[in-house]
């Protein structure tokens, strides 16, 4: 059998051939549109595409749109989505409820107007967008919603044990997400 060449066989038919879901999720080779590459992310750059950007407010946020800047500084617009979750617990006061949320709307609105300014040239080609909801779900049906074509957000690092208990909204978006999520993974300072 040495030295014989093996018979051709027929392809076998990816079901991912033409989604980077896998590959945005993966730090090494991915296969894409059939054949195995090292870095596909690079070839959804382009000026026809439209980037989604999923922000906690947190500290990590400007990382995620760092990232974003970088590796699809092409996109033809770009949306920066932050999702504001009713505050519920023992320290929820009733009443209190619009003015807290009307805060972090303000805030947030901030936060994307420095972002925009920052890494993307100002915000001609930036949209932003705050909204009240669940983030999981709000995100992955603004994705749909946009036409986005790629979900970027950030990972801060929890544990599987915490991410157990008090949930993961990134696993959750790469779940239910239509369209490729890329996670920018934060580091601990």
């Amino acid at each position: 059998m040495l030295g014989r060449e093996r018979p051709a066989r027929e392809p076998i038919q990816d079901p991912f051939q033409d989604s980077l879901a896998n590959a945005t999720l993966c730090g090494g080779p991915a296969r894409l549109n059939g054949r195995w590459q090292d870095h596909p992310v690079q070839d959804m750059t382009g000026s026809s595409l439209k980037i989604l950007l999923a922000l906690d407010g947190s500290d990590y946020s400007d990382s995620v749109a760092r990232a974003a800047a970088q590796l699809f500084s092409e996109a033809q617009q770009v949306f920066l989505l932050s999702v504001v979750e009713p505050p519920t617990g023992p320290g929820a006061e009733p009443g209190m409820e619009g003015e807290v949320i009307k805060a972090e709307h303000d805030r947030l609105d901030a936060l994307h107007s420095s972002l925009a300014e920052a890494h993307f040239g100002g915000r001609d080609r930036v949209q932003s967008i705050v909204m009240d909801g669940k983030a999981a779900q709000t995100i992955c049906s603004q994705a749909r919603s946009l036409a986005a074509d790629v979900v970027i957000m950030g990972s801060r690092g929890r544990g599987r044990l915490e991410s157990a208990f008090l949930g993961s909204v990134s696993e959750d978006v790469i779940h239910g997400s239509e369209v490729p999520v890329m996670i920018v993974k934060s580091t601990k300072k």
